[in-house]
């Protein structure tokens, strides 16, 4: 359920359809942009590719996964 509100969030706000999520990580490609959120003990960021203009929209997509993700955030709970 975190899942896809987290997905149908980052598509709604963001347009990002190219997600996959994994045990722990989420891999995303947005337009130009391609990084992976990786998350246990620690958050890593990996990036393949940023633009600097994408970069506060990418913080913010960055907010979403963790909202979700890390936080586990359920409007339900």
């Amino acid at each position: 359920m975190i899942k896809e509100k987290m997905l149908k969030e980052l598509e709604e706000k963001f347009g990002c359809t190219d997600v996959d999520v994994y045990d722990d990580m989420v891999s995303i490609s947005y337009g130009f942009n391609n990084f992976e959120v990786q998350f246990g003990s620690e958050i890593n960021v990996n990036t393949m590719s940023l633009l600097a203009e994408d970069l506060e929209e990418i913080g913010q997509i960055i907010s979403v996964i963790g909202k979700y993700v890390v936080k586990g955030e359920d409007d339900n709970e």
